[in-house]
């Protein structure tokens, strides 16, 4: 194969909330689909979690004027799952088979022990007795309903598009020494004619080990059953070429539960596209 030379690579996962491999990369706009088809976005779960923390902080004040606000509040969440059922998000995440370093930030590795800061802070408080001073019950409850809420909605959020998110700092692992090792002409044109299905693996994780079954991805590029074999063959030529790989093959296996991953090499050549 002949080996192709290009310019460097800019920033290979651009901190953007689609997840670009780079900013002209032709994969970006399946990606942006897909991951449109497959998660709620941050705007949608703000709508519901907001009003949900707000009426849950406002119920708590023990005040019947403060309280019947937490309806209206409500009925803006109700509204807000509505719209969300409605646009039906496939809500498809990528099986991880190991984690490896640079899956997590460090703000998540020290997350759970965060809680543990609040004795920190209530100690001295108490110590000066400055934590039993009286608040306004409607601060109290606008408070405790904006961390609640917030909580809820990013919590949400994350938890929707937490693969996607850990396949992306892979392709920045991956990419972040500018090899052109594994960049190939002939690779180069089938991650082009094949961007539906690697912009449909990269939205759910599934990069380099994280993976997905064929029938998984054919719900998530709305295929019918008629034409999984088509997406199947698909699959199976960007396998040939080094783009992908199958696993879980085997006699007695149905070919739709084999599992897909985008290959390291499939990385390099998709991130080169978007620097030409």
């Amino acid at each position: 194969m002949k080996y192709v030379s290009g310019r460097e690579y800019g920033d290979e996962v651009a901190h953007r909330h689609e997840g670009e491999l780079a900013p002209t990369a032709p994969v970006n706009k399946h990606i942006q689909h897909y991951r449109a088809v497959n998660e709620t976005s941050l705007r949608h779960a703000l709508w519901v979690g907001m009003p949900v923390g707000l009426a849950l902080g406002l119920a708590q004040t023990g005040t019947l004027s403060f309280a019947l606000l937490a309806i209206p509040l409500v009925l803006v969440a109700v509204i807000a799952g509505v719209q969300i059922f409605r646009h039906r998000p496939k809500l498809i995440q990528a099986e991880i088979t190991e984690f490896k370093s640079g899956d997590f930030t460090a703000w998540q590795m020290w997350a759970p022990f965060l809680p543990a800061l609040g004795w920190i802070v209530v100690i001295p408080l108490d110590a000066l007795g400055i934590s039993g001073l009286q608040t306004p019950p409607l601060l109290t409850g606008l408070f405790s309903g904006l961390l609640l809420g917030t909580g809820l909605s990013f919590g949400w959020f994350g938890a929707l598009s937490r693969t996607f998110r850990i396949g992306k700092r892979r392709i920045r692992k991956i990419t972040e020494n500018q090899s052109l090792d594994g960049v190939t002409q002939s690779r180069m044109e089938a991650v082009e004619s094949h961007g539906d299905i690697l912009g449909a693996l990269i939205a759910v994780g599934a990069v380099d080990g994280n993976k997905i079954p064929i029938k998984t991805l054919c719900m998530l590029l709305k295929v019918d059953q008629e034409n999984m074999e088509a997406v199947r063959s698909r699959v199976e030529d960007l396998q040939a070429d080094g783009i992908v790989k199958i696993s879980g093959q085997g006699l007695y296996r149905d070919s739709k539960m084999w599992e897909v991953t985008v290959t390291p090499d499939g990385i390099h050549n998709l991130a080169q596209i978007g620097q030409r």
